[in-house]
């Protein structure tokens, strides 16, 4: 589920429930550029420097210096570039922690706010805050005696989730979904023929 090809010398990986990595360029982030891929773990991502241009779910995106990426569960992704100086840090659940924990049921009423705008731009304080936190995170993790297990990645995961709420709440210039009531519409049909 996650994969094997990310563990390198700035990642680790505990019992395939949790992922973590920071420093990651353009050689790793390149890897995605080949073809569209299913990711099926759940991915939260700071880019730290650069900018990278990036399908999510058939939407292109570009994340740049300062923005958090929401990757929920099943997201298909394909990286198209990635500048000189790109770098990420992530944390990564495998599908199977998420389910245990019921996430999808946690997050359901962001769901359609988080599939439309996986990208969000942070200000330079909070951009700060996350950038300690997966720091710390990859600290944790690689320390002989870590502190990172099975049980203690929910809080962690709390932490992230109540974070991501909370930023998609304060950032209010969203896509606009198509309600499902007027996806039967026709463009050039006038309004006055609705009514």
């Amino acid at each position: 589920e996650i994969s094997e090809c990310l563990v390198g010398s700035e990642m680790c990986i505990r019992d395939r429930d949790f992922i973590v990595g920071d420093g990651i360029t353009g050689d790793i982030l390149n890897m995605y550029g080949l073809f569209p891929c299913k990711i099926k773990a759940g991915v939260f991502a700071f880019c730290t420097r650069g900018t990278i241009r990036v399908t999510i779910n058939l939407d292109e995106h570009t994340a740049r210096a300062n923005d958090f990426i929401t990757l929920l569960p099943n997201t298909f992704i394909q990286i198209h570039e990635v500048s000189e100086d790109a770098e990420v840090c992530f944390v990564a659940f495998s599908s199977r922690f998420l389910e245990s924990i019921n996430f999808i049921r946690t997050i359901s009423n962001l769901i359609v706010t988080i599939i439309e705008n996986p990208v969000v731009p942070l200000s330079g304080n909070a951009a700060a805050i996350y950038k300690d936190f997966f720091s710390l995170l990859v600290r944790a993790d690689n320390a002989p005696d870590s502190i990172l297990f099975t049980d203690s990645l929910k809080p962690v995961l709390d932490l992230l989730i109540q974070g991501v709420v909370n930023m998609y709440r304060r950032f209010n210039t969203w896509k606009e979904p198509v309600p499902v009531s007027y996806t039967h519409l026709r463009a050039h049909e006038p309004l006055a023929n609705l009514v």
